[in-house]
C-alpha cells in the first residue's frame, strides 16, 4: 500500500480549505532524439526508433563530430571504443579509442569520449560491472538494464580469455 507524504496533510499547506503546497515534480532534463533520422518524416514516433539524450551533453554535441552519436548512421560502439582496465589497484573501468583505428580517428574518438562524458562515471560503471562479472563467473544469468555497451564489452573479453 502507497503511504501518504505526510507534508501534505499538514494544515499549514491549506488555506481556505484549499491546498496551497504545490510539490515540484522530478523532470526528465533531456531532449528526445531518432536512432534513424528517416524516419521522421514518416514515422517520428516509433518507439524503438527514439532515445533520451541529457540536454547538456545534446546542446554540446549538436555540429561536433558525429562518431558516438546513436543516431549517426556510422554508430558502432564495437568499432570505436575498448573498455580496458584503466585502474588495476581500484580495478576501474574505462573507455578509450579502439586502437584498431587510425590515429586522426582515434583523436577524434577521444575528443567524442571527453566530450560525452562518457568516462565521468567510471566508478560506479565499474561497481556494476564487477558485480556482474562474479555473478557470470558463477554460472548466474545476468540481465543488464545500464551500461549495456561495457557489459557486452567485458563478456566479450571474458569468453576470449576463457576461450584461451
Amino acid at each position: 500500500m502507497r503511504k501518504i507524504d505526510k507534508t501534505v496533510i499538514l494544515s499549514t499547506n491549506y488555506k481556505e480549505g484549499i491546498k496551497t503546497l504545490t510539490k515540484k515534480k522530478k523532470s526528465i532534463k533531456g531532449d528526445l532524439e531518432h536512432f534513424d533520422e528517416s524516419l521522421k518524416k514518416t514515422d517520428a514516433w516509433l518507439w524503438e526508433n527514439l532515445f533520451i539524450v541529457d540536454t547538456h551533453t545534446n546542446c554540446r554535441v549538436k555540429g561536433t563530430k558525429s562518431i558516438l552519436k546513436p543516431d549517426s548512421k556510422e554508430y558502432n560502439p564495437f568499432k570505436y571504443l575498448e573498455l580496458y582496465l584503466s585502474d588495476e589497484e581500484d580495478n576501474i573501468y574505462s573507455f578509450k579509442a579502439n586502437s584498431n583505428l587510425s590515429e586522426e580517428k582515434q583523436e577524434d574518438v577521444e575528443y567524442m569520449i571527453d566530450t560525452l562524458g562518457l568516462n565521468c562515471i567510471e566508478d560506479e560503471r565499474s561497481r556494476q560491472l564487477r558485480e556482474w562479472k562474479d555473478k557470470y563467473e558463477l554460472g548466474l544469468q545476468v540481465e543488464a538494464y545500464r551500461y549495456i555497451t561495457a557489459w557486452e564489452m567485458t563478456l566479450k573479453n571474458l569468453r576470449e580469455t576463457n576461450a584461451k
